[in-house]
């Protein structure tokens, strides 16, 4: 992720040089009488779920995420992307490759990095459970309800310290080549406890996709998805813009086992999520 408000893109222009931004420079762009944000950096995040079924159509879940934090591998990659299509880098070519820094401003309250705070560790678990419904083939779908539990309380950027609630139904249809899905979700986001304090938020999202059968067990997958901004109504810059993601991707299907490969691209809106995204996953259900 590299995005920035008109004032920090404008200092990191007039500076003229590749380095990061130092705790002053840091400290003096939060000065500024506007409300700015400066974000560099690169989050893997690794989520290990289980799901039991409990009857015919109902299941629960437990997720756990990891989350790594640091500046990346990938500044070099996306620059070459822009300029091999004459995007221009806005000023991606002004500060240091590979480093994590953020500068945030959110109702009179900053946080400034010069560098990642932590490395990374355990978030909050998620639990939840999913009802299925309609028939196969045919439409069908899902409802499904989760909590994210902060069982260790507050901790930055692992934890709000908050409790967190979400909702969401889907559904889809497979015909024998193409297919097509849709969700809408609602999340309810408890108080932070960090130092932004954010207040709680209900953040809605819709997602949209189409599948086409490439061979057995194997399809291409593409999906637009948008989210309404955590910031939203919190601040007057480009992060309370609504969040608009595309994903291409391949999913493949052999025995027990399924894996999904997608490149995620932020759409229309630039400068509230991440650049480039790289999303993988294997699930195993074992035979009964």
């Amino acid at each position: 992720t590299f995005v920035h408000s008109p004032a920090v893109e404008r200092y990191l222009g007039e500076r003229g040089r590749q380095a990061a931004l130092s705790p002053a420079e840091l400290v003096s762009l939060a000065a500024l009488p506007t409300e700015d944000f400066y974000f560099d950096g690169e989050i893997e995040a690794l989520t290990l779920e289980s799901r039991w079924a409990v009857g015919v159509r109902h299941e629960v879940f437990v997720s756990v995420p990891v989350l790594l934090f640091s500046g990346g591998a990938l500044d070099s990659v996306i620059e070459g992307f822009h300029d091999a299509f004459s995007l221009g880098q806005a000023g991606r070519d002004q500060v240091a490759r590979n480093q994590f820094q953020l500068l945030l401003e959110v109702g009179g309250k900053s946080l400034l990095f010069a560098d990642a705070p932590t490395h990374g560790g355990l978030s909050d678990p998620i639990v939840g459970g999913r009802w299925r419904f309609g028939a196969t083939p045919g439409w069908n779908g899902s409802i499904e309800a989760a909590i994210k539990a902060p069982v260790a309380g507050e901790r930055l950027f692992l934890s709000s310290g908050g409790w967190d609630a979400g909702v969401q139904i889907a559904v889809q249809r497979r015909w024998p080549v193409w297919g097509a899905a849709g969700s809408v979700s609602v999340v309810r986001t408890g108080r932070s406890h960090s130092a932004l304090a954010l207040p709680e938020r209900t953040l809605p999202s819709l997602t949209a996709a189409g599948s086409r059968r490439l061979r057995e067990g194997t399809e291409a997958v593409v999906q637009v998805t948008w989210i309404r901004s955590l910031f939203n109504g919190l601040v007057s810059s480009d992060l309370a813009d609504s969040v608009w993601l595309g994903t291409l991707g391949v999913r493949h299907a052999s025995g027990p086992f399924t894996w999904e490969f997608g490149l995620v691209e932020n759409l229309k809106t630039y400068n509230n999520s991440a650049d480039i995204g790289l999303h993988v996953s294997l699930a195993w259900r074992p035979r009964t």
